[in-house]
């Protein structure tokens, strides 16, 4: 299983095997504003401001860094919403 992104047009793309966005999380609850509350609520009709608090906040470990390049990359083209779903819950 693994976790999607998608936007108000539908599917963005793949985004994380479940124990990459599991160590995303980790990391991204010690964080402020877009990127915690993305995580706690699985979207965010900002992607605007989650693209800059990606960008313009602190460099992320190594080990999310993969995730964390492929969030900023949807939130960037993500028209009005962008919804990170396992496609289950």
């Amino acid at each position: 299983m693994s976790y999607c992104a998608y936007d108000a047009n539908g599917y963005l793309g793949d985004l994380a095997s479940n124990g990459g966005w599991a160590t995303f999380v980790r990391w991204a609850q010690r964080q402020n504003g877009p990127v915690r509350a993305l995580v706690e609520e699985g979207f965010t009709d900002s992607p605007t401001e989650l693209a800059a608090a990606l960008t313009d906040g602190p460099a992320p470990p190594s080990d999310v860094e993969e995730v964390w390049f492929g969030l900023k990359d949807f939130a960037g083209r993500a028209d009005s919403v962008l919804i990170v779903w396992d496609g289950v819950g």
